[in-house]
């Protein structure tokens, strides 16, 4: 079903209310502890085990860490004057596991593990601005603020959210495969989640390029998807981009199919863009008459197929190519 439905941009109003729970932590046998992180630049470790405090003492500050691995309860906090970015390295050869708590106010906490990053059902993300990749950001990119993420080939890392990830700016998921099951919400920015061998963030997420080259996943694996079973919202015009192997803003896109699946919740304050080489399937809406996807904004769906089984509420304009 393929229906347009206006709605006024000051239609829509939404309160979100996040609760964490007091923090119980035993630093006795914690998953997470101070020696796991080094820092190269521009941070101080401190706190104790499973309550990890950052001081982050410059604009760039970049940590390797042995395992980023974390339980129910535990903090990793970052703390520091003014914007700031922390590149945090994730040095285990094996996927991160992070089920606890992350604060960051006023900074862009950037987590990248090749072998792929799982957010736990309890976990709870707080920051200015969050990403979580498998792909990789040379070093001095980052410190020029160049935030290019780029992939072996080899690896095939995939991002997972099970939990609550809320920020004031921008959240980027990006991965060789991405998955929502939980809640991503942002109040003033907007929620990236790409596929790819290459993915590049503009200033602010002014624009996004995503790029697939190089060795291929197997026939039939489903990586280079793009799945959304939970909440994507976003307030103050935000918009949000699902982008499985495919480009916005450039067109530097070779190669991959990537596909995106869509039977959770979308709402959109700013535009919502969806696009993928392969197919692009938002799923009928669990109650009939009551759409799962509502954009204040214009609406743009590019795909090899795109099947829309649900209507599709916008603010102004739909496109579909």
């Amino acid at each position: 079903m393929n229906r347009l439905m206006k709605k006024t941009r000051s239609g829509f109003r939404f309160l979100w209310v996040v609760t964490a729970c007091a923090l119980l932590v035993s630093p006795a046998g914690a998953a997470l502890q101070v020696t796991d992180g080094t820092p190269v630049q521009g941070a101080v470790m401190g706190g104790v085990d499973g309550a990890v405090e950052v001081t982050v003492t410059d604009s760039r500050a970049i940590i390797d860490w042995a395992t980023l691995d974390t339980e129910v309860g535990e903090l990793l906090k970052f703390m520091g004057e003014g914007a700031y970015a922390v590149l945090n390295r994730v040095q285990q050869a094996k996927r991160t596991e992070f089920m606890g708590n992350l604060e960051a106010s006023g900074g862009h906490v950037i987590i990248v593990n090749p072998y792929g990053i799982v957010f736990g059902p309890q976990s709870l993300i707080e920051a200015d601005q969050f990403t979580a990749s498998s792909l990789m950001i040379d070093e001095q990119d980052f410190l020029d603020g160049n935030y290019a993420f780029t992939g072996s080939g080899e690896m095939w890392g995939e991002i997972v959210n099970n939990g609550t990830i809320v920020t004031t700016g921008q959240a980027a998921l990006i991965g060789a495969r991405v998955i929502n099951k939980g809640s991503i919400m942002s109040y003033e920015g907007g929620i990236l989640m790409a596929t790819g061998d290459r993915v590049v963030l503009g200033s602010e997420g002014s624009s996004v390029v995503v790029e697939v080259e190089g060795v291929l996943p197997a026939a039939g694996s489903d990586m280079g998807h793009i799945i959304n079973e939970g909440l994507l919202a976003t307030a103050i015009e935000g918009d949000i981009v699902l982008a499985a192997g495919d480009t916005f803003a450039q067109s530097l896109s070779v190669g991959n199919v990537g596909r995106i699946r869509h039977s959770g919740t979308i709402i959109a304050a700013g535009d919502l863009e969806a696009a993928a080489l392969g197919e692009v399937w938002f799923a009928e809406a669990a109650i009939p008459g009551n759409p799962t996807t509502t954009v204040s904004g214009d609406i743009n769906i590019k795909g090899g197929a795109v099947t829309l089984e649900e209507d599709l509420v916008a603010g102004n304009d739909m496109t579909i190519v």
